[in-house]
Parts: structure tokens; C-alpha cells; sequence
């Protein structure tokens, strides 16, 4: 019974199988790590979606793009915050007030960035992009 379920899932793409588990993060780690063909993806074409464990394309929103090269194994979440919150001194993006203001408030920012950070890794995570560190 059980295996003709899965069976009818399987076929109409509900779920997905392999035969050895995948080696996708159970959890952010505090430094996370990024598939390596996902960083060199971004690094090649900054403008480019990638691929997950599962060989399914991904659209990354520009926070992603952003932090996915720095996925490394090197740069700690907070370390992540502080290259985001660089990216947004630069102009590359802005954080803005539910009003559409722009964000200036200091500590406004640091809240906006740790939550698109934890947001963007968490979202990584699910779409098999991050790896259990080595």
C-alpha cells in the first residue's frame, strides 16, 4: 500500500527520491557553506540563477546573489550582515521603511540587513543550496 503511494507521488512529481541521501545542511550553520558550483555560478555570472542538489534551477532574489559567493565556510552570519550592510553603503541595494523611505537609522539598517541575512540563508537551505560543513 505504502509503495504504491509513493509510487503515484513519484510519478505525478509530488515527491522526490535518489538512492543516497543528499548532503543539503539540516540546519544555517554559523558559517554556512554554499554548494561550490552555486558560488563559481554567481561568480561567473553575477546576474545568473543557479542549480541545487536536486539539478533544479533556482531563482535567487539579490540579497542571495550577493551572499552566495561568501557562502565559504569562512564568513560567520555576522560577518555576512556587515558585507550586506557594505553592499548597501555602496548603493547596490536599499533597505527601505514599509512607507517606501529609505532606511538611514543606523540601527534600523542592522535589524533590516540580520533579517534579509536569516531570511536569504534559510531560503538557501531549502532549496538544497547549503551543504553540511566539512
Amino acid at each position: 500500500m505504502i509503495t504504491q503511494l509513493m509510487e503515484v507521488l513519484v510519478i505525478r512529481g509530488a515527491v522526490n527520491f535518489r538512492v543516497q541521501a543528499l548532503d543539503v545542511a539540516p540546519a544555517v550553520a554559523e558559517q554556512p557553506l554554499a554548494l561550490a558550483f552555486a558560488r563559481a555560478d554567481l561568480t561567473l555570472a553575477p546576474n545568473a540563477d543557479t542549480t541545487n542538489l536536486w539539478h533544479q534551477g533556482v531563482r535567487l532574489n539579490i540579497i542571495e546573489k550577493i551572499l552566495l559567493p561568501k557562502l565559504d565556510e569562512n564568513h560567520t552570519q555576522e560577518q555576512l550582515i556587515a558585507h550586506i550592510l557594505q553592499k548597501e553603503q555602496q548603493n547596490t541595494l536599499e533597505f527601505k521603511h514599509k512607507e517606501g523611505h529609505r532606511l538611514t537609522d543606523p540601527q534600523a539598517l542592522q535589524e533590516a540587513a540580520a533579517e534579509h541575512v536569516g531570511n536569504a540563508l534559510r531560503a538557501l537551505r531549502y532549496n538544497a543550496l547549503l551543504i553540511n560543513p566539512r
